[in-house]
């Protein structure tokens, strides 16, 4: 099944590339109008390790690694799921660009994984229309 890693659970990633620095990219996307974007709802995450954190929605996890400007890893564990998933968000240097970068894995079945998939193709897309107003 797509998706699906050898130790049965499920993952997701998507990219996409931006005419931005990799510094500018990391700012924005750490920043309360970033996150907000893909957190899916308004929330200020404090990024340090071993922070925890609670969504209004009542999704919550840890925030596991913060290295500045390279990458972020949390977990994600909506209420009505029985384990939390791994979110990892990169910015990735592309010449004069940046590839920014979100993957998911230990989701626990397909319609997770197809819901987290349509839910990072939106952030990519905001991203987008943000970056094309020049409004990060």
């Amino acid at each position: 099944m797509i998706g699906q890693t050898k130790a049965g659970g499920f993952q997701v990633g998507v990219r996409r590339t931006f005419p931005i620095s990799v510094q500018d990219a990391w700012d924005f996307l750490t920043s309360e109008q970033g996150q907000c974007i893909w957190l899916g709802e308004p929330c200020l995450l404090h990024l340090t390790e071993g922070a925890t954190y609670t969504l209004p929605s009542g999704t919550r996890g840890v925030i596991r690694v913060v290295n500045p400007g390279v990458n972020l890893r949390l977990t994600w564990q909506p209420q009505e799921w029985q384990k939390a998933s791994t979110i990892q968000i990169r910015t990735i240097p592309s010449g004069a660009n940046t590839v920014i970068s979100f993957h998911q894995e230990e989701l626990p079945g397909a319609k997770e994984r197809a819901s987290m998939r349509h839910h990072w193709e939106q952030v990519l897309a905001t991203l987008q229309t943000r970056l094309a107003q020049n409004e990060p």
